[in-house]
Protein backbone atom coordinates (compact mmCIF):
# COMPACT_ATOMS: atom_id res chain seq x y z
CA UNK A 1 0.00 0.00 0.00
CA UNK A 2 1.24 3.38 -1.12
CA UNK A 3 2.40 5.46 2.02
CA UNK A 4 0.14 8.88 1.63
CA UNK A 5 2.61 11.51 2.03
CA UNK A 6 0.84 15.38 3.48
CA UNK A 7 2.55 18.38 4.43
CA UNK A 8 0.96 21.64 5.71
CA UNK A 9 0.26 24.28 2.87
CA UNK A 10 -0.53 27.02 4.75
CA UNK A 11 -2.21 28.05 8.21
CA UNK A 12 -3.98 30.50 10.22
CA UNK A 13 -3.62 31.73 13.68
CA UNK A 14 -5.79 34.23 15.39
CA UNK A 15 -4.48 36.68 18.34
CA UNK A 16 -6.32 39.31 20.81
CA UNK A 17 -4.31 40.98 22.99
CA UNK A 18 -6.65 40.14 25.54
CA UNK A 19 -5.88 36.63 25.86
CA UNK A 20 -1.90 36.85 25.79
CA UNK A 21 -1.83 33.19 26.57
CA UNK A 22 -4.15 31.92 23.55
CA UNK A 23 -7.85 32.79 22.42
CA UNK A 24 -9.21 29.67 23.52
CA UNK A 25 -12.59 28.73 22.88
CA UNK A 26 -13.19 32.82 21.78
CA UNK A 27 -13.38 31.17 18.08
CA UNK A 28 -14.79 28.48 16.20
CA UNK A 29 -13.01 28.41 12.30
CA UNK A 30 -14.21 25.68 10.07
CA UNK A 31 -14.72 25.67 6.29
CA UNK A 32 -17.35 27.02 4.06
CA UNK A 33 -19.86 24.58 2.41
CA UNK A 34 -17.99 25.16 -0.91
CA UNK A 35 -14.67 25.06 0.63
CA UNK A 36 -15.57 21.82 2.23
CA UNK A 37 -16.30 20.60 -1.55
CA UNK A 38 -12.81 21.66 -2.84
CA UNK A 39 -11.01 19.92 0.25
CA UNK A 40 -12.59 16.71 -0.59
CA UNK A 41 -11.76 17.16 -4.63
CA UNK A 42 -8.16 18.02 -3.75
CA UNK A 43 -7.95 15.16 -1.13
CA UNK A 44 -7.03 18.50 1.35
CA UNK A 45 -7.17 18.02 5.18
CA UNK A 46 -8.12 20.66 7.52
CA UNK A 47 -7.08 20.25 10.89
CA UNK A 48 -8.05 22.59 14.26
CA UNK A 49 -5.66 24.37 16.54
CA UNK A 50 -6.30 25.91 19.42
CA UNK A 51 -5.19 29.26 18.08
CA UNK A 52 -6.80 28.44 14.64
CA UNK A 53 -6.69 25.56 11.30
CA UNK A 54 -3.87 23.94 9.53
CA UNK A 55 -4.54 22.73 5.55
CA UNK A 56 -2.65 19.60 4.63
CA UNK A 57 -2.06 18.79 1.29
CA UNK A 58 -0.78 15.14 -0.25
CA UNK A 59 2.43 15.37 -2.11
CA UNK A 60 5.02 13.19 -4.31
CA UNK A 61 8.09 11.94 -2.44
CA UNK A 62 10.72 14.87 -1.99
CA UNK A 63 12.98 16.29 -4.76
CA UNK A 64 15.60 18.70 -5.12
CA UNK A 65 12.86 21.17 -5.81
CA UNK A 66 10.58 20.22 -3.06
CA UNK A 67 7.23 18.80 -2.47
CA UNK A 68 5.21 18.73 -5.50
CA UNK A 69 2.17 18.29 -5.09
CA UNK A 70 0.21 15.17 -5.87
CA UNK A 71 -3.17 17.20 -7.36
CA UNK A 72 -2.50 20.51 -9.12
CA UNK A 73 -4.71 23.46 -8.38
CA UNK A 74 -6.64 24.48 -11.02
CA UNK A 75 -6.13 28.52 -11.20
CA UNK A 76 -8.73 30.28 -9.39
CA UNK A 77 -9.21 27.61 -6.84
CA UNK A 78 -10.37 29.60 -3.79
CA UNK A 79 -10.51 28.19 -0.37
CA UNK A 80 -12.75 29.88 2.01
CA UNK A 81 -13.05 29.65 5.92
CA UNK A 82 -15.66 30.93 8.17
CA UNK A 83 -15.13 32.58 12.10
CA UNK A 84 -17.81 32.40 14.16
CA UNK A 85 -17.76 33.91 18.24
CA UNK A 86 -20.58 32.95 20.73
CA UNK A 87 -18.84 35.40 22.92
CA UNK A 88 -21.80 37.93 23.60
CA UNK A 89 -19.10 40.71 25.45
CA UNK A 90 -16.44 39.95 21.94
CA UNK A 91 -17.01 43.95 20.67
CA UNK A 92 -17.36 45.45 23.94
CA UNK A 93 -13.42 44.36 25.06
CA UNK A 94 -12.45 44.73 21.58
CA UNK A 95 -11.86 47.97 19.20
CA UNK A 96 -14.76 47.12 16.89
CA UNK A 97 -18.13 48.42 16.37
CA UNK A 98 -21.10 46.03 17.19
CA UNK A 99 -22.75 46.39 13.52
CA UNK A 100 -26.54 44.70 13.57
CA UNK A 101 -26.36 41.19 13.26
CA UNK A 102 -25.46 39.85 9.28
CA UNK A 103 -24.97 43.49 8.01
CA UNK A 104 -21.24 43.39 7.45
CA UNK A 105 -18.70 40.25 7.69
CA UNK A 106 -14.69 41.28 8.39
CA UNK A 107 -13.04 39.60 5.09
CA UNK A 108 -9.17 39.46 4.15
CA UNK A 109 -7.76 37.23 1.68
CA UNK A 110 -3.78 36.63 0.41
CA UNK A 111 -4.57 39.27 -3.09
CA UNK A 112 -2.57 42.35 -3.52
CA UNK A 113 -4.79 45.11 -0.83
CA UNK A 114 -4.36 47.69 -3.02
CA UNK A 115 -6.23 46.45 -6.58
CA UNK A 116 -8.67 44.55 -4.64
CA UNK A 117 -9.49 46.75 -1.49
CA UNK A 118 -8.57 43.88 0.78
CA UNK A 119 -6.56 43.71 3.84
CA UNK A 120 -3.85 40.73 2.87
CA UNK A 121 -3.29 37.98 5.44
CA UNK A 122 -0.34 38.88 6.38
CA UNK A 123 -0.43 39.51 10.24
CA UNK A 124 1.17 43.50 9.56
CA UNK A 125 -1.38 45.31 11.58
CA UNK A 126 -4.56 44.80 13.65
CA UNK A 127 -8.39 43.92 12.58
CA UNK A 128 -9.86 47.22 12.25
CA UNK A 129 -13.41 48.67 11.52
CA UNK A 130 -12.02 49.04 7.67
CA UNK A 131 -11.94 45.88 7.52
CA UNK A 132 -15.49 44.80 7.21
CA UNK A 133 -17.64 44.79 3.55
CA UNK A 134 -21.26 44.78 3.33
CA UNK A 135 -22.41 41.36 3.53
CA UNK A 136 -25.64 40.40 0.80
CA UNK A 137 -27.88 37.56 -0.54
CA UNK A 138 -26.67 37.11 -4.25
CA UNK A 139 -30.06 38.41 -5.13
CA UNK A 140 -29.83 42.32 -6.16
CA UNK A 141 -33.10 44.30 -6.42
CA UNK A 142 -32.43 47.39 -8.52
CA UNK A 143 -34.21 50.53 -10.53
CA UNK A 144 -36.12 49.31 -13.86
CA UNK A 145 -33.72 52.37 -15.07
CA UNK A 146 -30.48 51.00 -14.34
CA UNK A 147 -30.93 47.49 -16.51
CA UNK A 148 -28.88 49.11 -19.32
CA UNK A 149 -26.17 50.55 -16.83
CA UNK A 150 -25.29 47.43 -14.29
CA UNK A 151 -22.43 44.98 -14.79
CA UNK A 152 -20.64 43.46 -11.92
CA UNK A 153 -17.65 42.16 -11.55
CA UNK A 154 -15.22 39.54 -9.71
CA UNK A 155 -12.88 39.84 -6.79
CA UNK A 156 -10.27 40.19 -9.55
CA UNK A 157 -11.51 43.35 -11.21
CA UNK A 158 -13.21 41.17 -14.12
CA UNK A 159 -16.08 41.65 -16.31
CA UNK A 160 -18.18 39.13 -14.99
CA UNK A 161 -20.36 38.06 -18.65
CA UNK A 162 -24.52 38.33 -18.29
CA UNK A 163 -24.72 34.69 -19.28
CA UNK A 164 -23.22 33.79 -16.23
CA UNK A 165 -25.63 34.93 -13.84
CA UNK A 166 -29.49 35.56 -14.19
CA UNK A 167 -31.55 39.09 -14.66
CA UNK A 168 -35.20 39.60 -14.65
CA UNK A 169 -37.15 43.02 -15.31
CA UNK A 170 -40.40 43.54 -13.33
CA UNK A 171 -42.60 45.84 -14.58
CA UNK A 172 -45.17 45.93 -12.26
CA UNK A 173 -42.64 46.92 -9.32
CA UNK A 174 -40.45 48.87 -11.83
CA UNK A 175 -37.67 46.67 -10.43
CA UNK A 176 -34.75 45.38 -12.38
CA UNK A 177 -33.42 41.75 -10.63
CA UNK A 178 -29.82 40.43 -10.72
CA UNK A 179 -29.29 36.97 -9.50
CA UNK A 180 -26.50 35.74 -8.91
CA UNK A 181 -27.05 32.75 -7.24
CA UNK A 182 -25.01 30.80 -10.33
CA UNK A 183 -21.94 32.14 -9.07
CA UNK A 184 -20.08 30.97 -5.81
CA UNK A 185 -20.31 33.20 -2.08
CA UNK A 186 -17.27 35.62 -2.59
CA UNK A 187 -16.74 39.11 -2.62
CA UNK A 188 -18.97 41.04 -6.19
CA UNK A 189 -18.18 44.55 -7.29
CA UNK A 190 -21.96 45.73 -8.56
CA UNK A 191 -21.79 48.61 -11.06
CA UNK A 192 -24.72 50.44 -10.97
CA UNK A 193 -26.13 54.15 -12.63
CA UNK A 194 -22.32 55.08 -12.32
CA UNK A 195 -21.70 53.86 -8.50
CA UNK A 196 -19.84 50.55 -7.57
CA UNK A 197 -21.04 49.08 -4.63
CA UNK A 198 -18.77 45.66 -2.60
CA UNK A 199 -20.75 43.12 -1.52
CA UNK A 200 -19.91 39.88 0.07
CA UNK A 201 -22.18 37.69 -1.21
CA UNK A 202 -23.54 34.82 1.30
CA UNK A 203 -26.39 32.05 0.10
CA UNK A 204 -29.01 32.67 2.18
CA UNK A 205 -28.49 29.71 4.62
CA UNK A 206 -25.20 30.88 5.19
CA UNK A 207 -26.10 34.29 6.05
CA UNK A 208 -28.75 32.49 8.72
CA UNK A 209 -25.36 31.77 10.57
CA UNK A 210 -24.08 34.61 11.56
CA UNK A 211 -20.20 34.61 10.60
CA UNK A 212 -17.54 37.14 12.13
CA UNK A 213 -15.02 36.94 9.68
CA UNK A 214 -14.45 35.43 6.20
CA UNK A 215 -10.73 33.87 4.79
CA UNK A 216 -10.40 33.48 1.14
CA UNK A 217 -7.07 31.41 0.09
CA UNK A 218 -6.57 31.94 -3.13
CA UNK A 219 -4.73 29.84 -5.90
CA UNK A 220 -4.20 32.31 -9.00
CA UNK A 221 -1.16 33.33 -10.89
CA UNK A 222 -2.16 36.20 -9.96
CA UNK A 223 -1.37 36.01 -6.26
CA UNK A 224 1.63 37.88 -5.05
CA UNK A 225 4.56 35.38 -4.12
CA UNK A 226 4.59 36.53 -0.45
CA UNK A 227 1.27 35.48 -0.21
CA UNK A 228 0.92 32.40 -2.52
CA UNK A 229 0.91 28.74 -0.94
CA UNK A 230 2.16 26.95 -3.73
CA UNK A 231 5.42 27.43 -6.46
CA UNK A 232 5.18 26.92 -10.21
CA UNK A 233 8.81 25.90 -11.77
CA UNK A 234 8.35 24.54 -15.13
CA UNK A 235 4.61 24.18 -14.87
CA UNK A 236 4.88 21.72 -11.89
CA UNK A 237 3.27 22.71 -8.40
CA UNK A 238 5.30 22.34 -5.53
CA UNK A 239 4.54 23.76 -1.84
CA UNK A 240 5.33 27.14 -0.72
CA UNK A 241 3.86 27.05 2.84
CA UNK A 242 2.37 30.03 4.25
CA UNK A 243 1.76 31.32 8.07
CA UNK A 244 -1.27 33.90 8.07
CA UNK A 245 -2.50 35.75 10.99
CA UNK A 246 -5.02 38.28 12.43
CA UNK A 247 -4.68 40.23 15.21
CA UNK A 248 -7.58 41.28 17.42
CA UNK A 249 -6.86 44.11 20.32
CA UNK A 250 -8.10 45.15 23.49
CA UNK A 251 -10.38 48.10 23.59
CA UNK A 252 -7.88 50.62 24.96
CA UNK A 253 -10.29 52.46 27.87
CA UNK A 254 -9.41 52.97 31.90
CA UNK A 255 -6.92 49.71 33.16
CA UNK A 256 -8.52 49.69 36.57
CA UNK A 257 -10.72 46.50 37.46
CA UNK A 258 -12.07 44.71 39.96
CA UNK A 259 -9.71 41.64 40.29
CA UNK A 260 -11.01 38.37 40.79
CA UNK A 261 -9.10 35.52 41.60
CA UNK A 262 -11.21 31.99 41.24
CA UNK A 263 -9.58 29.21 42.81
CA UNK A 264 -9.86 25.47 42.59
CA UNK A 265 -9.20 22.98 44.74
CA UNK A 266 -7.55 20.06 44.29
CA UNK A 267 -7.08 17.41 47.44
CA UNK A 268 -7.98 20.01 49.86
CA UNK A 269 -9.64 18.82 52.98
CA UNK A 270 -13.01 20.16 54.06
CA UNK A 271 -13.15 22.81 56.41
CA UNK A 272 -9.75 24.83 55.88
CA UNK A 273 -9.92 28.82 55.46
CA UNK A 274 -7.98 31.04 52.96
CA UNK A 275 -7.85 34.74 52.32
CA UNK A 276 -6.09 37.01 49.80
CA UNK A 277 -3.62 39.32 51.63
CA UNK A 278 -1.92 42.07 50.11
CA UNK A 279 1.62 43.81 51.38
CA UNK A 280 0.01 46.94 52.51
CA UNK A 281 -3.63 45.97 53.37
CA UNK A 282 -6.51 43.50 52.69
CA UNK A 283 -8.16 44.47 49.98
CA UNK A 284 -9.97 41.74 49.07
CA UNK A 285 -13.31 40.35 50.18
CA UNK A 286 -14.15 37.89 51.71
CA UNK A 287 -11.79 38.24 54.50
CA UNK A 288 -11.57 34.76 54.77
CA UNK A 289 -13.34 31.91 52.67
CA UNK A 290 -13.70 28.39 53.82
CA UNK A 291 -13.49 24.90 51.54
CA UNK A 292 -16.64 23.12 51.65
CA UNK A 293 -17.66 19.58 51.12
CA UNK A 294 -18.30 20.07 47.48
CA UNK A 295 -14.73 21.57 47.17
CA UNK A 296 -16.81 24.57 45.49
CA UNK A 297 -13.69 27.02 43.98
CA UNK A 298 -12.70 30.01 46.34
CA UNK A 299 -13.33 32.91 44.94
CA UNK A 300 -11.82 36.75 45.86
CA UNK A 301 -12.54 40.34 44.77
CA UNK A 302 -11.08 43.06 45.11
CA UNK A 303 -12.80 45.97 47.62
CA UNK A 304 -12.28 48.33 44.94
CA UNK A 305 -11.17 48.80 41.60
CA UNK A 306 -7.58 48.37 40.99
CA UNK A 307 -5.05 49.74 37.47
CA UNK A 308 -3.00 46.88 36.60
CA UNK A 309 -0.58 49.08 36.12
CA UNK A 310 -0.05 49.37 40.24
CA UNK A 311 3.11 47.95 40.97
CA UNK A 312 2.42 48.29 44.75
CA UNK A 313 0.16 45.31 44.73
CA UNK A 314 1.18 41.70 45.62
CA UNK A 315 -1.53 39.54 46.43
CA UNK A 316 -1.05 36.16 48.12
CA UNK A 317 -3.15 33.13 49.10
CA UNK A 318 -3.00 32.20 52.89
CA UNK A 319 -3.83 30.12 54.52
CA UNK A 320 -5.70 31.20 57.76
CA UNK A 321 -5.52 28.42 61.02
CA UNK A 322 -5.18 28.02 64.57
CA UNK A 323 -2.15 27.50 66.21
CA UNK A 324 -2.35 24.69 69.21
CA UNK A 325 -0.61 27.07 71.21
CA UNK A 326 -3.96 29.42 71.35
CA UNK A 327 -6.10 26.45 72.23
CA UNK A 328 -8.50 26.13 75.17
CA UNK A 329 -8.18 22.51 75.44
CA UNK A 330 -10.86 22.21 78.68
CA UNK A 331 -13.23 24.12 76.89
CA UNK A 332 -16.32 22.47 75.22
CA UNK A 333 -15.79 24.56 72.33
CA UNK A 334 -13.41 26.58 70.50
CA UNK A 335 -12.92 28.79 67.77
CA UNK A 336 -10.68 30.16 65.26
CA UNK A 337 -7.60 32.24 66.05
CA UNK A 338 -8.63 35.39 63.52
CA UNK A 339 -10.21 38.45 63.03
CA UNK A 340 -13.52 37.16 63.53
CA UNK A 341 -13.38 35.12 66.74
CA UNK A 342 -11.10 37.08 68.28
CA UNK A 343 -9.23 40.65 68.90
CA UNK A 344 -5.89 42.44 68.71
CA UNK A 345 -4.26 43.47 72.18
CA UNK A 346 -1.94 46.58 71.75
CA UNK A 347 1.04 44.77 72.23
CA UNK A 348 0.33 43.74 69.03
CA UNK A 349 -0.60 39.58 70.12
CA UNK A 350 -4.04 38.49 69.12
CA UNK A 351 -6.25 37.43 72.24
CA UNK A 352 -8.30 33.99 71.61
CA UNK A 353 -11.91 33.84 72.99
CA UNK A 354 -13.96 30.71 73.63
CA UNK A 355 -17.75 30.04 73.52
CA UNK A 356 -19.22 29.10 76.83
CA UNK A 357 -23.15 27.44 76.23
CA UNK A 358 -25.51 29.45 77.82
CA UNK A 359 -23.05 32.15 78.84
CA UNK A 360 -21.99 33.64 75.28
CA UNK A 361 -18.26 34.56 74.62
CA UNK A 362 -15.87 35.16 77.05
CA UNK A 363 -12.12 35.86 76.15
CA UNK A 364 -9.37 33.54 77.13
CA UNK A 365 -6.59 34.87 78.97
CA UNK A 366 -3.93 33.27 76.73
CA UNK A 367 -2.87 34.90 73.63
CA UNK A 368 -0.75 34.13 70.94
CA UNK A 369 1.65 36.33 67.94
CA UNK A 370 -0.14 37.49 65.10
CA UNK A 371 2.17 35.61 62.74
CA UNK A 372 0.85 32.14 63.92
CA UNK A 373 -2.53 32.81 62.52
CA UNK A 374 -1.98 32.26 59.05
CA UNK A 375 0.26 30.61 56.64
CA UNK A 376 1.55 31.53 53.34
CA UNK A 377 0.75 29.95 50.33
CA UNK A 378 2.26 31.31 47.42
CA UNK A 379 1.96 34.76 45.32
CA UNK A 380 -1.13 35.06 43.18
CA UNK A 381 -0.68 36.24 39.29
CA UNK A 382 -1.21 40.01 37.99
CA UNK A 383 -3.22 40.58 35.35
CA UNK A 384 -2.45 39.00 31.75
CA UNK A 385 0.40 36.90 33.83
CA UNK A 386 -1.83 34.18 33.03
CA UNK A 387 -5.04 33.80 30.83
CA UNK A 388 -7.09 36.36 32.16
CA UNK A 389 -10.85 36.87 31.07
CA UNK A 390 -12.30 40.48 32.00
CA UNK A 391 -15.83 41.04 31.65
CA UNK A 392 -18.63 43.41 32.89
CA UNK A 393 -21.32 42.61 35.60
CA UNK A 394 -23.91 45.07 36.74
CA UNK A 395 -22.24 47.82 34.99
CA UNK A 396 -18.64 46.86 36.91
CA UNK A 397 -15.65 45.92 34.95
CA UNK A 398 -14.05 42.89 36.03
CA UNK A 399 -11.32 40.78 35.42
CA UNK A 400 -10.58 37.37 36.20
CA UNK A 401 -7.68 34.79 36.74
CA UNK A 402 -7.97 31.38 37.45
CA UNK A 403 -5.68 29.22 39.75
CA UNK A 404 -5.56 25.94 40.85
CA UNK A 405 -4.26 25.13 44.65
CA UNK A 406 -3.29 21.57 44.79
CA UNK A 407 -1.72 19.14 47.67
CA UNK A 408 0.42 16.82 46.55
CA UNK A 409 2.55 14.77 48.43
CA UNK A 410 2.83 16.76 51.75
CA UNK A 411 2.78 20.32 49.64
CA UNK A 412 0.45 22.97 49.13
CA UNK A 413 1.05 24.72 46.01
CA UNK A 414 -0.86 27.38 43.60
CA UNK A 415 -0.45 26.17 39.82
CA UNK A 416 -1.81 27.77 36.88
CA UNK A 417 -2.86 24.49 35.40
CA UNK A 418 -3.65 20.49 36.47
CA UNK A 419 -2.98 17.79 35.23
CA UNK A 420 -5.54 15.42 36.68
CA UNK A 421 -3.14 13.67 38.85
CA UNK A 422 -4.06 13.06 42.34
CA UNK A 423 -1.61 13.60 45.61
CA UNK A 424 -4.23 12.46 48.07
CA UNK A 425 -6.54 14.61 50.42
CA UNK A 426 -4.72 17.46 52.73
CA UNK A 427 -5.92 15.33 55.84
CA UNK A 428 -3.52 17.22 58.78
CA UNK A 429 -5.24 18.41 61.99
CA UNK A 430 -4.53 22.27 62.44
CA UNK A 431 -7.53 23.02 60.99
CA UNK A 432 -10.19 21.19 62.83
CA UNK A 433 -13.70 21.46 61.91
CA UNK A 434 -15.49 23.72 63.89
Amino acid sequence: MEQRLLSEIFRLTCSHTRFPKGIGGLFEMEPTEDCRKQLRSYKLNFKRKKDGFVIAAPHKPETADGLELKQAFDDGVKLSFAIFTDDTRFFEYSELPEDPPGEVVYYYNNLDESANRTLVLGGKAGVTELDRLNTHTKRFILPKENANTTTVYNIFGELIPDSEYDTEIDLIRNEFIVDLSRKPDGLYFIQSAGQTNAYYCLSASFIRRIPLAIIDVFVHPGVPATYQIIERIDGVQYLDPKKFELKFAAAQVSDEFYWRYKIKLVNISHGKWFSVQTNDENRFEPPRARVNWDRDPLIFTSKEMISKSDDDIDPALHKVHWNHQSRCHHSPRYRYCDSHYGFDCEDGHFRCRRFYFNHGVKHFPDHCPAEWHTHFVGSLPRPDEVETDYYVEDNKSYLEMEMYLIYKKGDMYLSETYDGCSGGDDDDDDDDDD
